[in-house]
This record gives structure tokens, sequence and C-alpha cells, in this order.
């Protein structure tokens, strides 16, 4: 294979690249540093998620070529060809990545020979690609205007500095996310972890795992990253089309990415985790739904040559499920709804292709739950009370997370005692989880354009009928048909509603269409009009989400102006970056609680530490703190909480763990101490003095051990304040102690099979 200069220049410039980040170790070796070399690693990280973004595309445009012909995959226009190929594309890689992660082979060795491999096969084309690319961007410029490219170019720019290179996450992810990922690198495998229910919703996550494997534990953000800017890709795609010859895709597209900056939740759900936080796989998710509902206006609008679409929604169907299995039922049932529009309006051919794209759905979601069976003994924790009695209990124990899924069941059991009837909560859930909430100033505004454009007559023009406009409006009702009753189920129950706004974040792609579609059939006399009611849009939004969120977005501002810069310049490092986050709502220390530093450095990197506390976040490299139900801690739990003290400091140390900790400040929070092993007999307030000692304390927060290993004994004072603390605790109060004991006593008497449980 001959290869142009340019393209073998910037194949070994990535060999250089990996090499680079290998050797130098930023993450691990300079966390707390900082200077030119935390500007080089930004300005390498964003080199490198361009890197992914090729490697993503590549193999989905030879197999677009193989699948249309060269000839009818060059005929489609840029953005169309990078959009499809990229949703193919990461449809192969994720069940390529699949199967390497099960067969033990997520390793650097493995990774780099994929990457440079998928480099030089598609040295070619990358090299055309090259050579076009300064062509390509001036047209895209003079399309857009000199005022919508200096705007889209700004929201570009404010999105990769706060969004893609400064540390992201916020609560979930410190527990148990980073954890997970971390775990799946060191395994090298996908095999079942510490971070244990982790396996049901991100083993397909391969992407992620490709790029930490060539990178460092930050990668996932930049690999969400490639997926929101096709995302926003599909977004400009769609509106071209709606509206061709206006500035509302350059609109839709700095809308698209401007409003993911500052995602906070609604009210009632404020100082939880928000929403296309990249570092977590919901925009992962959410970008290939986006392409997806993009593919289908276009499939309903009837195109001359259906094969590569059809390709392309076929891999992003397969990538979506390997993400995120619920998706499944989203797209299954849009599918299914569009093949019965289909064979409605008597197009079979479009029927025939949605139908194939529902079973593909439906046969990736079997798949799936039956690994998930044959890895762990359970289909799906989620599904865990319907699956129960086919639950293999001796392989979950065997696992060592028995008592970690009893206490699934139990908060699922919960979960549905508390559910409520659908009905106005339902639709007020709705109205949020398709991000109305967000995106109803444009949708008032375009309302009232449509309703002037009806009373004026100007559908006579074409402004409703257009076939582009009616095939969007086909799966607009289809898109809301297909998630109103997901999230009528599952929202209804005030416990799950935060956890479904968060896996809803899909429905903002195509919501932003639709409310910008009223906005397209406003009767624009001049292009000047067609500006400043452009204006009046932007205007209308952001006043929509000061008046919602005033308070949080002023004090985001200073993430806005200086957090996010001051990180990318490295005036500050990933520590620093990690403690400031800069948002609202989110705890004063962000992802390292501040003893967690000290006591890091005194148990040493890679040391469990089994943390009393939910908000202990420590994201230092290397710090393993288990927590009760995030992560799996001691196996023989039962034995802790009912065994003779012997018996219970035994299962501790066959557990490996020696080091506990306890913060007073911590436990005065809402959540209290976070973990039932408080009632264990060796923990409780009159005995934990006999078993334990201080190896650590700055008086707020106390590095637990074992009492012939500690520094000195436990005192009055820490007494009385954790005898007061556990019995504020919520889970101490909550636990089902009782229900607990008669559970294990049944497994005793009559082996690990699933029956009915007490609660």
């Amino acid at each position: 294979m001959r290869l142009s200069p340019a393209a073998a220049a910037t194949i070994a410039a990535y060999g250089g690249l990996i090499f680079w980040f290998s050797w130098v170790d930023v993450y691990d070796r300079h966390f707390f540093d900082r200077g030119v070399l935390i500007l080089l690693y930004n300005l390498l990280r964003i080199v490198f998620a361009g890197a992914i973004a090729w490697l993503i595309y590549a193999p989905g445009a030879a197999i677009l070529r193989v699948i249309s012909g060269s000839e009818r995959a060059a005929s489609l226009g840029p953005t169309e060809r990078y959009v499809l190929a990229f949703l193919t594309g990461a449809g192969f890689w994720h069940a390529l990545l699949f199967g390497i992660g099960f067969a033990g082979g997520y390793t650097k060795p493995v990774a780099i020979g994929l990457s440079v491999a998928t480099l030089i096969l598609s040295g070619r084309h990358l090299g055309a690609c090259l050579h076009k690319i300064g062509g390509s961007l001036r047209s895209v410029r003079q399309q857009a205007g000199s005022l919508w490219w200096l705007c889209c170019t700004a929201v570009f720019a404010l999105y990769i500095a706060i969004k893609v290179v400064y540390p992201d996450g916020s609560n979930d992810y410190y527990t148990h996310y980073f954890y997970y990922y971390v775990d799946v690198i060191r395994n090298g495998s996908l095999a079942p972890n510490e971070a244990w229910y982790h396996f049901y919703y991100s083993k397909g996550w391969g992407l992620y795992f490709l790029a930490m494997l060539l990178s460092d534990p930050l990668a996932p953000q930049l690999v969400a990253a490639t997926f929101v800017f096709t995302a926003a890709s599909a977004v400009t795609l769609i509106l071209t089309r709606l509206a061709p010859g206006t500035r509302l895709p350059w609109i839709g597209t700095a809308l698209y990415l401007g409003l993911q900056i500052f995602t906070p939740n609604p009210l009632d759900f404020a100082g939880a985790a928000g929403w296309a936080e990249l570092a977590k796989g919901h925009e992962l998710s959410a970008a290939l739904f986006m392409g997806l509902f993009w593919i289908a206006t276009r499939l309903v609008e009837g195109v001359a040559e259906p094969r590569p679409w059809l390709a392309a929604a076929v891999a992003a169907t397969v990538a979506s499920v390997l993400v995120t299995a619920e998706m499944a039922a989203i797209i299954g049932t849009f599918f299914v709804l569009l093949a019965m529009y289909g064979a409605a309006a008597g197009r079979w051919r479009l029927g025939r292709g949605t139908l194939a794209c529902a079973t593909v759905a439906g046969v990736v979601l079997l798949f799936v739950l039956g690994i998930n069976y044959a890895a762990t003994g359970i289909p799906s924790d989620q599904l865990l009370l319907v699956f129960w009695p086919l639950v293999d209990l001796t392989k979950v124990a065997r696992w060592g997370v028995l008592n970690e899924v009893l206490w699934q069941h139990f908060g699922l059991s919960g979960f549905a005692q508390q559910r409520t009837p659908v009905g106005w909560s339902a639709v007020r859930q709705l109205y949020r989880d398709l991000r109305l909430d967000l995106l109803w100033p444009i949708g008032a505004f375009g309302a009232a354009g449509a309703l002037c454009a009806i009373i004026g007559r100007q559908n006579r023009r074409g402004r409703f009928t257009a076939p582009p406009r009616q095939a969007f409006i086909v799966c607009a009702v289809v898109f809301v048909a297909s998630v109103a009753p997901f999230i009528a189920i599952l929202g209804a129950g005030a416990l799950q509603a935060l956890s479904v706004y968060r896996f809803t974040s899909f429905a903002f792609g195509p919501t932003l269409c639709a409310v910008l579609l009223l906005c397209a059939a406003f009767p624009f006399a001049s292009s000047k009009a067609a500006g400043a009611s452009a204006g009046v849009i932007l205007a209308l939004v952001l006043s929509g989400e000061t008046g919602k969120h005033g308070r949080e977005m002023r004090a985001g501002i200073p993430m806005l102006s200086g957090s996010a810069l001051s990180f990318a310049t490295g005036r500050v490092s990933i520590a620093q970056a990690y403690q400031d986050t800069g948002w609202p709502g989110r705890y004063p220390w962000g992802g390292i609680y501040p003893a967690m530093e000290t006591v890091w450095k005194v148990v040493g990197r890679g040391t469990p530490i089994y943390s009393f506390n939910l908000q202990s976040y420590c994201m230092l490299p290397d710090c393993r703190v288990l927590r009760w139900d995030d992560t799996r801690t001691i196996p023989e739990f039962e034995t802790v909480l009912f065994g003779t003290d012997d018996e219970a400091v035994a299962a501790v140390k066959r557990a490996g763990i020696d080091f506990f900790f306890y913060s007073t400040q911590l436990a005065d929070l809402p959540s209290g101490i976070s973990t039932p092993i408080v009632l264990a007999p060796i923990f409780r307030p009159d005995a934990i003095a006999d078993h334990f000692g201080i190896k650590w304390t700055d008086g707020t927060s106390y590095l637990l051990t074992w009492r012939d290993r500690s520094v000195r004994p436990l005192d009055d004072a820490f007494l009385a304040v954790y005898r007061r603390q556990v019995a504020r605790s919520p889970i101490a109060a909550s636990f089902p102690v009782v229900a607990w004991r008669e559970v294990f006593e049944h497994f005793k008497a009559s082996g690990l099979r699933p029956y009915r449980l007490p609660w």
C-alpha cells in the first residue's frame, strides 16, 4: 500500500503520541504537577481525540464502501458520509472489543496493535481526506457565514475546554464508575470485578477501555466527545433539510453543544449528579440514538440507495444495545412503530428495513442477557425481581457479591412498593425527560411563528408539507410514542425518577430539532429578520435557563470564566482540577476528600480502604476505596454480622481489608454512615475499641486498623461521636437485620437457591 507523505507523517505522529502518553504517564506520575507539562498534556489529549474519531470512522467507511460500492458511498455529502461511517465504525468497534474484552485481551500491546493497524490500512483514505480537509472547512465557513462560524467556533472551544479537557465527573462517577474502568484495565478483562453492578451497565464501553489503554484514565471524556460532535453533525444535517438556505442548522449546532456545557438537574433533583457528563456512558447512548433518529428521518423521507443507511442503522443499533442494554426497549419500539407506519403507508422497503433494525436490537439484548447469566448467574440486575427465580446464587456467592445482590433485591422491592400510579406525575416526568423544561422558550417562540404562518396561509409554499418535514414529524411522533411508556413505567416512582432523567439525555437532540422545526416554519421576510429571530431564540433560551437555574448559573460562572482555562493552560494540576469541580450542587472537595490524600500516602497505593462514608472520594492514582453496595467489599459479610467476634475478624481479613476510613464530618451529612457494617458486633460503639485503633487522624477523619497494628486506641471523645452518628445513620435504621439473618439461615438449611425473600 502506497501512502501519501501527509498520511505517512500522520501515522508516524500517532505512534509518537502513543509513546509519549506511555513514557511520560502524566496521570500516574505527574498528578500534582503544574506548568508546561500539563499544557502540553492537554493539547496532546485534544489531538488524541481527533485520532480516536478517525479510528472509529475509518473501518466504518471501509464497510460502507464494501456494502454500497465506492461510487455510491462517494456520492453522499461529506458530512453525511462521515456520520454514517462513524456510526458504522462504532458498531464494528464495540462488537470487536466486546469479544476481545471477554477473551482477556485488554492489554496495551493489543490496543496499540489494533489502532496502528487501523491507521495503516486506512492510510490511503486518510491521505485523501487530509488533502480535502482545507477546502471542506472553507466551504462550511462560507455556508455558515462569518457570524455563525465565529459563534459555533466559540461554543466548540468552550465545550472542549470545559467538558472534554477538564476532569469531569461527580458523585457516582467518583464512587463506582471510575473504579469499574480502572478495574477492567488492571485485570485486562471484562470478567466481573469489584465494581460489581457495572458489569451489567458498562462492560460494552469498549472504546473507553481502548482509549484508556492507549493514554490514561481521563480518556473516556475524549471518546465521548467524538460521539457528541458526531451527534451535533447529525443535528446539523437534520436542520439543513428542514430549513435549507437558513442559519437554523448553525443555531441548532451551537445550541446542541452549548446547552450541554452546563447541565444541572431540575430543582427537585438539585445536588445530585447532573446529566451530559462525558466520563459516563450516557452520552454514547445519546449520540448513537441521535444518529439513528437522523437515519430514520432519511429512510422515511426516502433515499435512492438505502443500503448504506440501513447498514449504519444496524451497526449503531448493535453499539447502542452493547453500550446500554436498556436502549433495546427504546430502539426496538421506535423501529417497530416505524415498520408499522411503513406497512400502513404501503412502503414495504421501509417496513422491512426498520423491522430488521428492531430485530437486531432484540437479538443483541438476548445475547447480552445470556452473557450476563453465564458470567454472573443474573441476566439483569435492574430486572432482578423479574428474573429472581432463575438466578444462580451459587455463582453469585462465588463472585463474592451475594450480600450486595440481596441488598439490590431489597432496594428494588422498595422501589416497586413506592411506585406511584401513572398520572400527572408521569406527564410531568415526560416533560422533563424530553428536556422541554430547558427548551420550552424555543418551542414557545416557534409556536408563535408557526401560528403566524398558518394564519398567513404560508403553508401553500410548503412550509409544513415538504417531504423532509413530513418525514421528521413522523419520526418525532414515533419517538415520543416509544419513550413515553418507558418513562411512565420507570419514572413514576420518585426513587427512580433521577436515574431516568439522566438516562434520557438521548431525548435532548430530537427534542431540540423538533422545537427548532417550529422556528423553521416562521415566515421570515428577509435574511435580516431571520438573523434577528435567531438572536431572539438564543436570548429566550438563556433567559429560560437563567430563570430556572438562576443561582446555579451564577455559581457556575467561575468555571466558564476561569477554572477550565486554568487547567487547560497548566496553571493548576490534575489534582487541583479534581478538587475544584467548578460547578454548583457538588461537594466543595470535588473528587478528592481532603483527608484521603494523607490516608492514601499512609496505606500506600493499591491498598484497599473500607470507607464508612459515601462521599470519601479519592480520585488519586491507585486509590482503592471500598464502599458498601458500590463495590464488592467482604464476601462473607453475613459472618461479620452474625458470627462470633473471631469469625468476623477472620472474614474481614480474608477479604484483604486492614484499613477503615471514617469521617465525623461526612457522617453528619444527610447520607450519614453509609454502611450497615456498624451493626456488626465488632463494629458496634460498645465494642469497636476492643478490636480497632487509630492509625492516623486529623481530629475529624480517622484511619482505623486492627488494634495490634494501631498507633493509639480509640478514645472516649471518638466513641461518643461514633455512638451518636451510628444511632442517626439512615442505613443502620433501615437495614433489615432480622430478615437478613432469616435469609442466611434458610440458605444454610436449604442451599443457595432463590425463594420468596422476607421483604
